[in-house]
């Protein structure tokens, strides 16, 4: 009778704690990850690679303009001064389209929730093709399976995917205009080099505007490195 009642015990116990765990059956799983919380990973993926001639010192110039089309508020200002920041400490000069040897111009396209089969999609048709394959609603990925004894030895929690899409158009300017040699401006001939970045953050029990942030950082990263 004893070993009945603790068997009992154990079942009940079980129970209560995968009822803490996974909550209502009304609320849908996005994934399940045995990871702590605020486990946040972010990378940035170019949909084709970017490559510049190398410059000379009197070569840095620059013209940056970021815009956004996204749905979402995306602060375009501190985003400009941010990266103005990054190419000045790299020896660039910023100045207007009309003396610029390279015009960086940036569209934040979509911020979104999305899936973790979503996140690499979206870049996969390159610069300028649709995106609304990052805006679909998060829906279930997956049921978690297994003994009462093994899912109740593990803390459950749900894993979120953002995504910021980005399309980027480098132009640069041949032959470039050498500062150092006081050479005139001339009619300016331009090489476009267009790419879109993908950046995704997957967060456990998301922090929208920690993830958001996160982003914005690491596309600043890239296009820093670009040059």
């Amino acid at each position: 009778m004893l070993k009945k009642h603790l068997a009992l015990l154990v079942v009940g116990t079980s129970i209560t704690l995968l009822s803490g765990c996974f909550g209502s059956a009304s609320k849908p799983e996005v994934e399940s990850s045995s990871k702590k919380q605020n486990a946040l990973e972010v990378e940035t993926l170019l949909s084709q690679s970017v490559f510049l001639r190398p410059t000379l010192l009197g070569e840095r110039s620059m013209y940056i303009r970021f815009t956004s089309t996204a749905d979402k508020p995306v602060d375009l200002e501190g985003l400009q001064k941010q990266l103005t920041e990054r190419f000045r400490a790299k020896g660039f000069r910023l100045t207007s389209p009309e003396q610029a040897n390279f015009m960086l111009q940036i569209n934040v396209l979509s911020i979104s929730k999305t899936t973790k089969s979503l996140t690499k999609e979206a870049v996969s048709n390159g610069f300028g093709a649709a995106v609304a394959v990052a805006n679909a609603a998060i829906g279930p990925a997956g049921q978690v399976v297994g003994t009462a004894a093994q899912s109740a030895s593990n803390v459950f929690f749900k894993d979120y995917y953002f995504n910021m899409i980005t399309d980027i158009l480098i132009s640069e300017r041949t032959p470039r205009i050498n500062q150092l040699k006081g050479e005139p401006s001339e009619d300016a001939k331009w090489k476009e080099h267009p790419t879109r970045a993908l950046s995704s953050a997957k967060d456990t029990n998301a922090n929208q505007d920690e993830c958001i942030d996160s982003l914005e950082e690491n596309l600043l990263r890239v296009l820093n490195g670009l040059f």
